[in-house]
């Protein structure tokens, strides 16, 4: 059987308005049949997806770039496993995403031996924050277990909080995700001002973690860089899923389509304890965490991690307390993306994934 191809580039830039014709001497209307010459000689099924940007020149060559990437990881699961030919990949820094046959792709630990402990860590203190955070990539055992749970809204069980305490409950729950997610090492110590509310403690949290995630990253040398996950929280009706895709770039920028339409997250009015749920008419001041700081978490988590991300809902029936699946699917799949950009590739024998050579700051 033959290969297809969906291709969805169009426009190339927006001046004109329609699009450019030419990049050079590269006419751009032979991009679609470039790939679908190539997706035909493969056999394969190709679907490659603009995100965002208005460059005609970025838009082609991310769009070469997204597949090379997805193109590598195919002949890596091919020889790994002949039953999984299929990969995802996202160039999200300069707009094009790429989608073959996609599948959750499992981190791996080919990477071999570390030169180097990756860890960074950072004590601030504040008249409104005293925060110390510590970030180890490379832990040696998994920091957590099936049986080191907690219960969470709907009777779900979550990651374990041990070695995180914000003030915050429903803070301490999107932080144990994160890090169940990424098979990092991430102890948080926060005393705020949660008597007056959630916020300080809320962006103060973020902003340290995003800062100790970007002094362990280093200089990202032969890190794979981009990743793309999906997560789910919930079950059967209430269930709710999202995709995050990551890109290690050092040009920071937070995007997503969350619909945060509760005051706090999880519902209710913030009372009844730290799950976010409902469970009184009060809040308790500080313990619940607003849906307007979930947003600033994640936000400021990406500006300080020096990275760029996008969040997309990709099932959510905006049920009742559907914002704290919302916030768990999202660090979930925030923590699996990180977990998969953090990884060392040896074919990159230490060098930095950008054609450039260096990522720019």
């Amino acid at each position: 059987a033959g290969g297809s191809a969906e291709v969805s580039l169009a426009p190339y830039g927006s001046m004109p308005a329609k699009g450019r014709t030419w990049i050079g001497c590269y006419r751009c209307e032979l991009t679609t049949l470039f790939w679908e010459s190539l997706t035909s000689e493969l056999h394969a099924c190709l679907s490659l997806r603009k995100v965002r940007g208005e460059n005609a020149h970025h838009i082609v060559e991310s769009s070469f770039k997204a597949f090379a990437r997805v193109f590598r990881e195919c002949l890596d699961r091919i020889g790994a496993d002949s039953s999984k030919r299929c990969g995802e990949v996202s160039n999200c820094a300069t707009g094009a995403g790429m989608k073959v046959l996609a599948q959750p792709i499992n981190g791996g630990d080919e990477e071999g031996p570390q030169q180097k402990r990756r860890t960074g860590s950072k004590s601030r203190s504040t008249k409104e924050t005293s925060i110390d955070v510590l970030v180890n990539l490379d832990p040696d055992v998994a920091v957590t277990s099936e049986s080191e749970t907690t219960p969470t809204t709907g009777g779900e069980r979550g990651a374990c909080t041990e070695g995180i305490s914000t003030g915050v409950p429903l803070l301490d729950r999107v932080v144990a995700e994160l890090r169940q997610a990424s098979g990092f090492d991430i102890q948080v110590a926060c005393k705020g001002d949660i008597y007056i509310d959630d916020h300080h403690t809320a962006e103060d949290v973020s902003i340290t973690l995003g800062q100790c995630l970007n002094l362990a990253l280093g200089d990202k040398a032969g890190l794979v860089r981009m990743a793309s996950r999906e997560a789910s929280s919930g079950d059967g009706d209430d269930q709710v899923r999202v995709r995050v895709v990551l890109d290690l770039s050092n040009r920071p920028h937070f995007e997503s389509d969350l619909t945060l339409d509760e005051e706090f997250v999880g519902g209710g009015a913030g009372g009844g304890g730290g799950d976010g749920g409902d469970g009184g008419d009060a809040p308790i001041c500080g313990e619940a965490l607003s849906c307007e700081m979930l947003h600033h978490v994640f936000d400021s988590l990406t500006i300080e991690g020096r990275a760029t991300v996008h969040v997309e809902v990709l099932q959510d029936d905006l049920r009742p307390g559907h914002t704290g699946h919302l916030a768990m699917a999202t660090a979930r799949a925030l923590g699996s993306a990180m977990k998969e950009c953090a990884r060392v590739d040896p074919r990159r024998a230490g060098k930095v994934a950008s054609s450039k050579g260096t990522l720019s700051v």
